[in-house]
């Protein structure tokens, strides 16, 4: 028995000129190129939002400590009482502190970190130094509760101490805020604008409970003396 096999029909198959394909090729390039902006802008203000809910709920834990703790809002240097502190790195968690606030917080800690931030693209960094029994740098500067975080500047126009326990919380003190600071500058912010080498903006948690935005020209600086470090809400 002759195995079947297919007879040719003499007809051409049809495909693409390499006019065809070029054109196509550079069509699809200019369409990638007016949908990257909008997909950059999509993800920018994802991470914003972001950052307002992990906020929103930070507060909730100041709130929830302070209720158990004489109305005082939580502070590094209730538990450490080192240099750094003195100096106003007000990102730096020190463990005792992580220790004291995990109780209030749902989700593992990873509220700390925004999606924008840029010291570290490793949110679950906490864990590792933690685990070597030192502090680790959150997203946010904590502003209420920090004996050294109360520096403000006359002649930066802000004279506003923060908040050291609940019944000093208003709609206009800020509890915590986007880490907007102007080391290196402003590289390791939040909401980093690169190609204008300056930040996009900041949210910041007030004493209300509400969280505002603010574009960078409408921000107000906070300068802890002597550390040459503004800070920005």
């Amino acid at each position: 028995m002759k195995c079947c096999h297919s007879i040719g029909t003499g007809r051409r198959v049809a495909g693409f000129t390499l006019i065809e394909m070029l054109a196509t090729v550079a069509i699809v390039a200019v369409l990638a190129a007016l949908l990257f902006p909008s997909l950059s802008s999509y993800k920018k203000a994802a991470n914003r939002t972001k950052c307002t809910n992990n906020l929103r709920s930070i507060g909730a834990v100041w709130t929830s400590f302070a209720s158990d703790n004489n109305g005082f809002f939580p502070s590094n240097n209730l538990f450490y009482g080192g240099d750094d502190v003195k100096l106003g790195n007000w990102t730096l968690m020190y463990g005792a502190l992580h220790n004291a606030l995990m109780p209030y917080v749902n989700g593992g800690g990873d509220i700390f970190f925004c999606p924008e931030y840029k010291f570290s693209k490793e949110p679950k960094m906490w864990k590792q130094e933690l685990a070597r029994g030192g502090a680790y740098y959150i997203s946010y500067n904590m502003y209420a509760g920090q004996d050294y975080a109360a520096a403000y500047n006359d002649s930066l126009g802000n004279n506003l101490p923060p908040a050291f326990r609940l019944s000093q919380a208003s709609s206009k003190v800020p509890l915590l805020f986007d880490d907007t600071t102007s080391d290196e500058n402003f590289r390791y912010s939040n909401h980093y604008d690169k190609s204008k080498q300056l930040p996009y903006g900041g949210n910041a948690l007030f004493g209300d409970g509400h969280v505002e935005w603010r574009n960078y020209p409408d921000m107000i600086p906070v300068l802890k003396a002597g550390s040459g470090f503004t800070r920005y809400y």
